[in-house]
């Protein structure tokens, strides 16, 4: 399958900040640097699975559970 392309508009700026990246990590093209970007936000947000703030800490009975194996 061919690769497919779209044209995108960012500021002078982002232009700007998108060739320092470009030359940062070696990149030919602005589609290597947008794709650097991507995979480096996802590595960067941390899993919230099982997160709930509402839930007070966990913590461990000391009680007297016969079924308990003790630590």
């Amino acid at each position: 399958m061919e690769a497919q392309y779209t044209s995108i508009s960012v500021s002078f700026a982002s232009k700007q900040e998108l060739d320092e990246i470009k030359k940062e990590i070696g990149a030919k093209t602005y589609d290597k640097a947008v794709q650097y970007l991507i995979k480096s936000r996802k590595k960067g947000i941390p899993s919230t699975a099982g997160c709930d703030p509402d839930l007070p800490a966990f913590t461990r009975d000391s009680g007297g559970d016969s079924h308990r194996v003790s630590y």
